[in-house]
C-alpha cells in the first residue's frame, strides 16, 4: 500500500512538470511570436486580410527652357469588380456595359465571377466618368487611380520627347532615358476582408500615398523649335524628301532644338504597326549614321591648320581630279578649279584641296584629330540608343581611303555627333558633352540634379578655330552685295553627300546638308540641317538645305531681337533671271552682277535649266544652279 502511494506520488510529480514544461513552451512560443516576430508575421497576413487597390504615381512634367510645359500627367481611374461583394449582378452589368461601352455577356461572366477576387474591367476612364460610378455607389465597384500622360503640342519634338507605354513607364526618347527620375513611387489603398474575401465593412483603411515623380527643365527652347519645325516643313513641301532634320545647339553643348518631318503625334502612337511606329518616332539624328560629304572637310581643316600643314595664303590647283595609288578620284567640279588659295579652295568646297591636305597629314595624325573630335564614339548625350559612327581601322586604311576621307567620304557618323565636333572647331577648339536636360527638381520647385556643360577635351586651339571661323566666313559671305544674311556675322559650310545601299552608291539618292555657327566672332549657336533624299531634282547643299538655314536664322534673329549691322546692310530682294539658253559665261556674270553665286550641274557650254525659276526673289548672296 505504501509502494502504491509513493508511485502515485511520482506520477502526479511527473504530470505537473509535463504540464508546466508545455505551459512554459507555450508562453515562451507566445512570446516569440507576439514580440519578436510579430511585425514580420503581420506582414505575411496582411495579403490574407486585405484587398489592395494600386495608386499610380505622378509621372513629372517636361517644361523647355522658358517653363513652358511641353508634357504633363493627369489623372484616370481603372474600374475593379469584386464579385464576391456584388449584390445584384444583373443591374450592375446593365449600368456599366452602357456607361462604359463594354459586351453585356463579356461583363456578366466577370461580375458573377466569385471564384476571382478582383478582376480589372476597364483601364483609364476620364473623371466625368468615374463620379457617375461613384455616385451609383454599387458594391463591389471600386476605382483606382491611374495616370495619363498628355503631350501638349502632338508631334512637336515628338523624337525627342519619346513616349510611355501603357504602364507609365518610359519607351522612348527622354521620357525612357529619364524614367527612373519621371516615374515617382506607385501607393496603395487597403481594405480589410474576410477569409472568403469579401470586404468588410465599416473597418479600418489604409492608405499609401503614392509619391510623385521628379520634373525635367530641358535646354530646348520651343520659339526656335517652332521655327525650325516650320521650316523642315517647308523643305517638305518645297523638295519632297524622304525626311529632314535639324539640330540647333549653343557653343557649350546645350541642345537648343531638334526636330525631324515626318514624325508622329504621341498622343496617338500606331502601337499595332510596329515598323511605323519605329521609323518615325526614332531619333535618327541621333541613332543613325551616314557619309557627311563637304560639311565634314571643316574637321579635315581643323586638323591641317593646327598642324601647320598649310595657311590662308597657300596655292592649291585643281584641274578636276587627283590620281591617288593610281586611282582617278574626281573633285565635284570635274572641269576643275584651277589655281585657288586656300581660302577660294575652302569656299570652292574644292575635293583635291582636301584630299591634299589628307594626304600630307597622314593616317595616324589625322585619326588622332579624329578622335579628338569625338569620331568613332558615342558624345555621351543623355539619350538612349546613340551610335558611336564608323570610322575604318586605322591598321587598313589604304592611300585612296585616306584621300577620300578628306573630303567627307569613307566615313560615318551622327548627325549629333558631326555637330559637336563642327561646334569644337569653332567655338575656340573646345570639346563639350551636348545634353537635353538643365535640371530635375519636385513639385514644390526644390532643385535635385543641375546639370552644367561637360568640357571633354582642348582638340585645337583657339588661334586656329579663329582662322577656321573667318575661312566659314567667306564661304557662305562672297563680297559685292552676295552675302548669307546680310548685315549678320554668319560663317557656314555646305554638304552633298551620296547615299549607299547594301555596299554600292545609289544613283540619285543624296543628303543635302549645311552647317552654320553665329557670329563668327565668339560663336553663340550653331545649326546643322540635312535633308535626306531631296526629291524634284536638285540635291546640291548650296540650293538645297542653304536657303532653308537662312530661314532658321531668320527667325531666330527675330526672335531673339539681333538686328542687322546697318553699316554691312544691303539690299536683299532680288528676283532670279531666267538663264536657260544662255552661255555658262554671260549667266555667270548675269548673276554674279544680281548678287548671286552661280552653283554648276553638268560639264556643257549652256545652260539647260535652273534652279530657283525665273522670277524667283532671293536674296543676295543666295546660290542658283545651273544645269548644263
Amino acid at each position: 500500500m505504501h509502494f502504491s502511494l509513493l508511485s502515485l506520488q511520482k506520477r502526479l510529480l511527473v504530470l505537473v512538470l509535463l504540464i508546466t514544461f508545455i505551459f512554459c513552451a507555450l508562453f515562451i512560443r507566445l512570446f516569440v511570436i507576439g514580440g519578436i516576430y510579430s511585425d514580420n508575421l503581420m506582414i505575411k497576413a496582411a495579403p490574407q486580410w486585405v484587398r489592395s487597390l494600386p495608386l499610380s504615381a505622378k509621372r513629372g512634367s517636361i517644361i523647355d527652357s522658358s517653363g513652358c510645359t511641353l508634357v504633363h500627367s493627369h489623372t484616370l481611374y481603372d474600374v475593379y469588380v469584386r464579385a464576391k461583394n456584388v449584390e445584384n449582378p444583373e443591374e450592375v452589368t446593365r449600368f456599366l456595359s452602357a456607361l462604359l461601352g463594354l459586351d453585356y455577356q463579356s461583363l456578366y461572366k466577370k461580375v458573377t465571377n466569385k471564384g476571382v477576387s478582383e478582376v480589372l474591367i476597364k483601364l483609364d476612364i476620364d473623371d466625368e466618368t468615374a463620379h457617375i460610378i461613384m455616385d451609383k455607389s454599387l458594391k463591389g465597384i471600386v476605382l483606382g487611380e491611374n495616370i495619363g500622360r498628355n503631350y501638349n503640342n502632338g508631334n512637336f519634338l515628338s523624337q525627342v520627347l519619346g513616349f510611355i507605354t501603357v504602364d507609365n513607364v518610359g519607351q522612348a526618347g527622354l521620357e525612357a532615358y529619364y524614367n527612373t527620375f519621371l516615374k515617382g513611387v506607385d501607393g496603395k489603398v487597403l481594405n480589410q476582408s474576410d477569409v472568403k474575401g469579401i470586404e468588410i465593412e465599416d473597418t479600418l483603411k489604409y492608405f499609401i500615398e503614392p509619391v510623385a515623380g521628379l520634373n525635367l527643365q530641358l535646354n530646348i527652347d520651343s520659339s526656335i523649335q517652332k521655327i525650325v519645325e516650320g521650316v523642315l516643313g517647308e523643305i517638305m513641301t518645297e523638295h519632297n524628301p524622304k525626311s529632314v532634320s535639324a539640330i540647333v545647339m549653343d557653343t557649350q553643348g546645350r541642345i537648343v532644338s531638334m526636330a525631324k518631318t515626318p514624325s508622329l503625334d504621341n498622343n496617338n502612337l500606331p502601337r499595332d504597326d510596329v515598323k511605323m511606329l519605329m521609323e518615325y518616332t526614332k531619333n535618327s539624328m541621333i541613332t543613325d549614321i551616314y557619309e557627311p560629304g563637304s560639311t565634314f572637310k571643316i574637321l579635315t581643316l581643323a586638323a591641317a591648320l593646327s598642324e601647320g600643314l598649310t595657311n590662308v595664303n597657300e596655292y592649291f590647283y585643281c584641274p578636276g581630279y587627283r590620281i591617288v595609288s593610281g586611282e582617278k578620284i574626281k573633285c565635284w567640279k570635274t572641269t576643275g578649279h584651277g589655281s585657288q588659295t586656300l581660302v577660294e579652295g575652302v569656299r570652292n568646297s574644292c575635293n583635291c584641296v582636301f584630299m591634299d591636305l589628307a594626304m600630307r597629314l597622314g593616317a595616324d595624325k589625322l585619326y588622332q584629330y579624329l578622335t579628338a573630335f569625338g569620331l568613332g564614339s558615342p558624345t555621351g548625350v543623355d539619350f538612349l540608343g546613340e551610335s558611336g559612327g564608323i570610322i575604318m581601322p586605322k591598321q587598313s586604311i589604304q592611300p585612296v581611303d585616306l584621300a577620300r576621307i578628306g573630303f567627307g567620304q569613307a566615313v560615318a557618323t551622327t548627325q549629333l555627333q558631326l555637330l559637336s565636333a563642327f561646334t569644337a572647331a569653332v567655338n575656340g577648339g573646345m570639346l563639350y558633352q551636348p545634353y537635353f536636360v538643365d535640371n530635375i527638381y519636385t513639385d514644390a520647385g526644390v532643385k535635385v540634379q543641375q546639370n552644367m556643360p561637360i568640357k571633354k577635351k582642348q582638340v585645337i586651339s583657339p588661334q586656329v578655330s579663329e582662322t577656321i571661323n573667318y575661312l566659314l566666313y567667306n564661304v557662305v559671305n562672297k563680297g559685292e552685295g552676295q552675302d548669307f544674311l546680310s548685315g549678320y556675322d554668319i560663317g557656314g559650310k555646305t554638304g552633298t553627300a551620296q547615299k549607299y545601299e547594301n555596299g554600292k552608291i545609289a544613283q540619285g539618292k543624296y543628303v543635302s546638308s549645311f552647317f552654320g555657327m553665329y557670329p563668327t566672332k565668339n560663336p553663340q549657336f550653331a545649326i546643322l540641317l540635312c535633308v535626306d533624299e531631296p526629291g524634284n531634282g536638285v540635291y546640291y547643299g548650296s540650293v538645297v538645305a542653304s536657303p532653308f538655314a537662312k530661314k532658321i536664322f531668320e527667325g531666330i534673329f527675330e526672335y531673339k531681337n539681333i538686328c542687322p549691322n546697318t553699316a554691312t546692310a544691303a539690299t536683299t530682294s532680288v528676283e532670279v533671271p531666267n538663264l536657260v539658253g544662255m552661255s555658262l559665261s554671260a549667266a555667270n556674270i548675269l548673276l554674279n552682277n544680281l548678287g548671286f553665286y552661280m552653283e554648276l550641274d553638268g560639264e556643257g557650254l549652256y545652260v539647260k535649266n535652273q534652279y530657283p525659276r525665273a522670277g524667283t526673289v532671293l536674296s543676295r548672296g543666295s546660290d542658283v544652279m545651273v544645269m548644263t
